[in-house]
């Protein structure tokens, strides 16, 4: 069970990536986000070495999707606001994330981790470990959403309309979108 319980990590991190990849785009920086996350929250809530311990260990989980919605928010900032590169922003954010993460860390792993950061490993769930049930419930709406997002994807023209309907056979798009758009006009 052990081997299933470490590889539930990786799982989401794929699934995280997938929906990124599925609408073609991508980010670098996910793998970098995933590390420094738990690492600022255990570097903020563990008590001595070279950690602040600032923050009661409950407070670790909404430290992780802090910092992951803030990397998240720095990126969309560089790529959408200022039109610079998915590839290169993303890039440098993942050289930038280790560092600080490496900062962060003194480069040591960190030690006395709080009960909460330790839950989904250490708990179980009908005898199957906590960190499994999450893995497959997020996959299990992942799995559908990434369906229609590749749908959506097929033909970028009609995502204005919420791709509701994909193609002009199931009545579905947006009728401006296939007026104007040269490749629908192609096809017609």
């Amino acid at each position: 069970m052990a081997p299933i319980k470490v590889a539930t990590g990786i799982a989401l991190l794929v699934l995280a990536q997938t929906m990124v990849l599925v609408v073609g785009k991508m980010d670098l920086s996910l793998e970098s986000t995933f590390g420094l996350a738990p690492g600022v929250a255990a570097w903020l809530t563990i008590t001595g070495g070279h950690s602040l311990g600032l923050l009661p260990g409950w407070a670790a989980l909404p430290v992780v999707l802090l910092v992951g919605v803030l990397v998240g928010a720095l990126n969309a900032l560089l790529i959408v606001r200022f039109g610079l590169g998915g590839f290169v922003v993303t890039l440098g954010m993942l050289i930038v994330l280790r560092g600080l993460l490496t900062g962060v860390s003194g480069g040591r792993t960190f030690f006395g981790l709080p009960d909460s950061m330790l839950y989904l490993g250490t708990t179980l769930w009908a005898g199957i470990p906590a960190s499994i049930w999450l893995c497959l419930l997020l996959f299990a709406g992942g799995t559908p959403i990434a369906a229609w997002a590749t749908r959506c994807a097929r033909d970028r023209h009609y995502r204005g309309a919420g791709c509701a309907g994909n193609s002009r056979d199931e009545g579905g798009g947006s009728v401006v979108g296939a007026v104007l758009s040269p490749s629908a006009r192609r096809a017609t």
